[in-house]
């Protein structure tokens, strides 16, 4: 590719502290937000917000893995009102994470049909 974006070694970090949104990502690795939705087609074969949104649930999962509750872990993602996250969670994982926090507890796997 030949961008100096391809020197960023660890993307989900820079989306994290750029809270996953896509004009704090531009401004934080120095591009236009057109520049970097070009560079993620290349790179990521999408836009940056479902891939920053894709990686803003694995990291709520793995929140909720560790045993932060529901509202912390929205906090944490950048969402605004729990409701957000649950239901972004919902979308992604078939199950509210309630649920998902009920089956970690058993020993059971995280998502359906997983």
């Amino acid at each position: 590719m030949g961008s100096r974006l391809d020197r960023i070694t660890c993307w989900r970090r820079v989306a994290r502290k750029a809270r996953y949104r896509v004009d704090e990502l531009a401004q934080r690795v120095g591009v236009t937000e057109r520049h970097l939705e070009r560079y993620f087609r290349q790179r990521f074969g999408r836009k940056p917000k479902p891939q920053l949104d894709g990686w803003r649930m694995v990291d709520g999962r793995r929140h909720l893995r560790e045993g932060l509750t529901i509202k912390e872990a929205a906090e944490r993602l950048g969402f605004r009102h729990v409701q957000g996250f649950t239901r972004a969670f919902e979308r992604v994982y078939e199950m509210a994470p309630s649920d998902f926090r009920s089956l970690k507890s058993n020993g059971r796997p995280g998502a359906k049909g997983a």
